[in-house]
């Protein structure tokens, strides 16, 4: 799920110090490893924020922060120099992505090193309702190794995140990726989803966001960079299909020219399985193709419009889409 829109929480008055606006600025000590995410989407824009990992432009955001990317832009807060960003790999299910800008001399976060306690005292910092600068709210962890349901806009249905950090932190819409520092000036996670009426939306009540620990996202972070594909991490660019489908699983749209209209797929057409995988509600298109890669051929069963089933072994493009 994209940025502007898909990132965490509501304002809540009253909670944190958040304002009408998201926030209040955040303090120069809280910025130095901050950046601000803007994408390009096929069908518009989206923002989101990212924390730097190494000196030489690793960066670390949320996977819904670049999913359905065509166009990545990285502006480093300590600097302001603006970069394209290359997404490495992520990890859906844990929602997490890497990303490469070509800089040097960034300055890493500091991770989180002596664990968390609940009552704790923490800051979030994110380019709030992505109006390109970065603001703070404040508050307190709330509970720790929970599990709450989001909207998924690929399926129309929801999906789990599990094992989060839970927080009374206001986080707004493109927060999402940003750091939850401790009192320390220590990131223990990267803020995730909030209880907002938003994109992103927990289907729980009684919290106001929610943060995927530190620790996780490093180790996951760890092997992307080490090219390991597996336990739901995916390198690089995946395999395209190129077909769109809707909330009940027909073929609402075939690319011209792609492997999908070759194969002679059609509007109208109902996709049964890939590679004896069946799509139904819990295995989407998008999910399956999402664990192949460019020019792997894949055994494609298809009913048209009409009700006859086709099946064929079609070879795949690569996906123009993050």
């Amino acid at each position: 799920m994209p940025g502007s829109g898909q990132g965490s929480g509501q304002t809540s008055p009253g909670q944190g110090s958040s304002d009408s606006s998201g926030g209040t600025e955040a303090d120069e000590d809280l910025t130095t490893s901050v950046v601000l995410i803007e994408t390009e989407l096929e069908s518009g824009t989206g923002a989101g924020t990212g924390m730097v990992l190494s000196s030489d432009g690793t960066i670390l955001t949320n996977y819904h922060v670049v999913d359905g990317s065509t166009e990545v832009q990285v502006t480093v807060a300590e600097t302001g120099q603006t970069y394209e960003g290359t997404v490495l790999g992520s990890d859906e299910s844990a929602d997490v992505a890497v990303m490469k800008i070509d800089a040097t001399g960034l300055t890493p976060i500091n991770v989180d090193d002596d664990g968390t306690t609940l009552g704790e005292e923490l800051t979030a910092v994110g380019n709030a309702l992505g109006g390109g600068e970065l603001l703070r709210v404040s508050g307190e962890l709330t509970g720790t190794d929970e599990s709450i349901q989001i909207s998924d806009e690929a399926t129309g249905g929801t999906k789990q995140l599990s094992g989060l950090l839970e927080t009374d932190a206001a986080v707004v819409s493109g927060y999402s990726g940003g750091p939850m520092f401790d009192d320390e000036g220590e990131v223990i996670g990267i803020s995730t989803a909030g209880s907002a009426t938003n994109s992103q939306v927990s289907m729980r009540t009684g919290s106001d966001s929610y943060a995927v620990p530190i620790d996780e996202a490093t180790e996951i972070a760890d092997q992307i960079l080490a090219g390991e594909e597996g336990n739901g991490v995916t390198i690089g660019p995946s395999g395209f299909l190129g077909i769109a489908v809707n909330t009940s699983g027909q073929v609402a749209e075939i690319v011209e020219d792609s492997p999908a209209e070759d194969a002679g797929i059609e509007v109208g057409s109902k996709i049964t399985s890939v590679n004896g995988t069946s799509i139904d509600s819990e295995n989407s298109i998008g999910v399956v193709l999402g664990e192949t890669e460019p020019g792997e051929q894949v055994r494609v069963r298809w009913t048209d419009a009409s009700g006859e089933s086709h099946s064929a072994e079609i070879t795949l493009a690569q996906s123009p889409t993050n």
